[in-house]
């Protein structure tokens, strides 16, 4: 059973309230195989993003390049640009070094990509830009920003990872992806399953 402390770690989006739920549970626990990956994780992710004075996230930078290449003409996407790009996520989210952790390593890798989808969406229901019609000028309806936000989620976790051929690759993000929209907006679970049945997913 999943530790009390490990589902608030994940569940939450601050960086720096994640690093005192992972420092007590150190202190506590000791530095086990698993807190050792988290730790890695961490430090991996937000880098020396405080000494540097800015706040890194090379987990949504890794989001943002798939973003580009969603968002970019496949005219544009050569297969080097596409070969540099996806091991610049690779690197970005650690897939090898979990993949050393075996299980474990990929259960944690896991939870690490549910907790990126989540800040995510929190940052798109925030952000004004994202949320306003065009030039950010008034707000969208609800729904229709939910609508925005399912196409987001199925053309990344989806969409790209089939037009690419790398779906068993990225498998771990899709389910991430998913189960966190679903976990989100719960009255939307079943039209999202029915379309990505109707796209010829399932």
């Amino acid at each position: 059973m999943e530790k009390e402390w490990v589902r608030n770690y994940y569940r939450e989006t601050d960086r720096k309230r994640r690093k005192q739920i992972l420092d007590s549970a150190i202190a506590e626990e000791g530095m086990t195989p698993e807190n050792e990956l988290r730790l890695f994780l961490y430090d991996s992710r937000y880098g020396d993003s405080e000494k540097a004075g800015q706040e890194v996230d090379y987990f949504i930078r890794g989001w943002m390049t798939l973003e580009y290449m969603k968002s970019t003409s496949k005219f544009f996407l050569t297969k080097r640009r596409v070969s540099r790009d996806i091991a610049s996520v690779r690197a970005d989210w650690q897939f090898d070094k979990t993949a050393e952790y075996g299980e474990s390593g990929s259960v944690i890798l896991y939870n690490e990509l549910c907790n990126l989808t989540r800040l995510y969406i929190q940052i798109c229901r925030r952000d004004k830009t994202y949320g306003s019609f065009i030039l950010g000028l008034g707000r969208v309806k609800d729904s229709t920003l939910t609508g925005r936000i399912t196409d987001d989620i199925i053309k990344m976790a989806y969409e790209l990872p089939k037009t690419l051929n790398m779906e068993e690759d990225f498998s771990i993000f899709t389910k991430a992806a998913t189960y966190i929209f679903c976990q989100e907006f719960p009255e939307e679970s079943d039209p999202f399953y029915r379309r990505l049945k109707e796209d010829g997913y399932f």
